[in-house]
C-alpha cells in the first residue's frame, strides 16, 4: 500500500470516532427514552432538539472561524484536531495544511460571518444539505420503530439492517466516483439523493425483515453516492470564496455548515413527535395498535418526499456546476501561482 493511501485512510479514519458517536445518538437516544423509558414522544422530540440541536448550532459557527483566526507553525487546524484527541489525533497522519492559509490575514468575526452567510453559493448548497441531513437522520430515528413494529424484528436485526446498509455504501463507493468524475459533483450529488428517496418508497410494501436487508442495501447503495459527494460540493463553495475574498476560510464556512445542519435535529424532534402522536402511539401501552406500524411506514416515505423537493429546488438555485467548477479552480490555480521573480 502506497504512502499517499496510508495517508488518505488515516486522514478518514479521524471521523470515525464522530460519525460513530453522532449514528448512535441519532439511531437509538430517541428510541431509547421514547419506548424503552416511555416518556411522552412530543417532550422527547422538544429535548432532544434543544438540547442537541440548539447548543451545537451556537458553539459550532464560533469554533470554525477561531481556527481560520489561528496562526501556529502547525498551521490553523491541526492543534484544534490535536486538542479534539481521541481518533481524531490519527488524522493528523494525512493532515496537510495548503500553506497559504497562514499567510493570510484573518477576516474579524463579525464580517466573516456576513460574508459566509450573504454567499448564494453557500445559502443554495445549506438548504439542499439541510435536507440531506433530514433524510438520512430521519431515517436513523425511525428505522428502530419500523423493525419493531412494522416488520416485527428485534433490536439485532436493527443492527443488522444498517451494517447491510453500510457495507453497500462501501462496495459503490468506486461506482460514485466514477459518475462523479463523469457527471460533475452538483449532478451526482442529485441523483444520489433523488434514488436515495425512491428507494425508501418500497416501505410501505415491505413486510418482512429480509425483504427489508434488500431495500436498505439498495438505499446504501444510493446514500454511498450522497456520503461522497456531498463535502465536495462544500469544497467549490469555499474555492468561489477564496477567489471573491482572497482568503481561504474552510472553518468559516464548515462552522456555520455544522451550525445549520445541527437545525434539523429540531426538525427530527418535531417529526417525531408529530408522526407517534398521529399514529397514536402511547408510551403507556404494553402493546401498541397497529396504526403505529402503518405511521412509522408512511412517515418514513413521506417526510423524505417532501424533503426531496426542497432539495431539488435549491439545487436548481446551486450555481456551481461541472463547467464552472472547472473554469472555478483554473482561475484560482493561476491566482496562487507565485509572481515571475517572486520566492516560492
Amino acid at each position: 500500500m502506497g504512502t499517499r493511501r496510508i495517508r488518505n485512510l488515516t486522514y478518514g479514519a479521524g471521523n470515525l470516532g464522530v460519525a460513530l458517536f453522532y449514528n448512535t445518538i441519532q439511531t437509538w437516544l430517541i428510541f431509547f427514552y421514547v419506548d424503552v423509558v416511555r416518556l411522552d414522544s412530543r417532550l422527547v422530540g422538544l429535548a432532544f432538539a434543544v438540547s442537541y440541536g440548539v447548543w451545537n448550532a451556537v458553539n459550532d459557527p464560533i469554533l470554525g472561524i477561531l481556527t481560520d483566526r489561528t496562526r501556529t507553525r502547525w498551521g490553523r487546524r491541526v492543534p484544534w484536531i490535536a486538542a479534539g484527541g481521541g481518533s481524531l489525533l490519527v488524522s493528523l497522519i494525512g493532515s496537510r495544511e495548503p500553506p497559504q492559509g497562514a499567510r493570510e490575514p484573518a477576516m474579524p468575526l463579525l464580517p466573516a460571518i456576513q460574508a459566509t452567510l450573504i454567499n448564494r453559493s453557500f445559502v443554495s448548497y445549506m438548504a439542499a444539505d439541510l435536507m440531506i441531513c433530514f433524510i438520512w437522520s430521519w431515517l436513523s430515528a425511525m428505522v428502530p420503530f419500523f423493525c419493531k413494529y412494522a416488520i416485527r424484528a428485534d433490536e439485532s436485526q436493527t443492527s443488522l439492517l444498517f451494517a447491510g446498509m453500510f457495507g453497500s455504501a462501501l462496495l459503490f463507493y468506486p461506482v460514485w466516483r466514477k459518475i462523479t468524475l463523469r457527471l460533475g459533483s452538483k449532478a451526482a450529488l442529485t441523483l444520489a439523493v433523488v434514488l436515495f428517496v425512491l428507494f425508501l418508497l418500497p416501505l410501505t410494501a415491505v413486510r418482512t425483515f429480509p425483504q427489508a436487508v434488500a431495500m436498505m442495501f439498495v438505499v446504501g447503495a444510493a446514500h454511498s453516492g450522497t456520503m461522497l459527494v456531498r463535502e465536495i460540493l462544500l469544497g467549490d463553495v469555499i474555492d468561489e470564496d477564496e477567489l471573491a475574498t482572497g482568503r481561504r476560510r474552510e472553518g468559516s464556512y464548515f462552522g456555520v455548515a455544522a451550525f445549520i445542519e445541527r437545525l434539523v435535529m429540531i426538525l427530527i424532534g418535531g417529526a417525531t413527535g408529530l408522526v407517534l402522536t398521529l399514529s397514536r402511539y402511547d408510551p403507556k401501552a404494553v402493546v401498541q395498535p397497529d396504526s403505529v406500524g402503518l405511521g412509522v411506514r408512511l412517515g418514513m416515505g413521506l417526510l423524505p418526499a417532501a424533503a426531496l423537493a426542497v432539495f431539488l429546488a435549491a439545487m436548481r438555485f446551486y450555481p456551481l456546476g461541472r463547467d464552472r467548477v472547472t473554469e472555478l479552480r483554473r482561475r484560482l490555480e493561476a491566482s496562487r501561482a507565485p509572481a515571475p521573480g517572486a520566492e516560492p
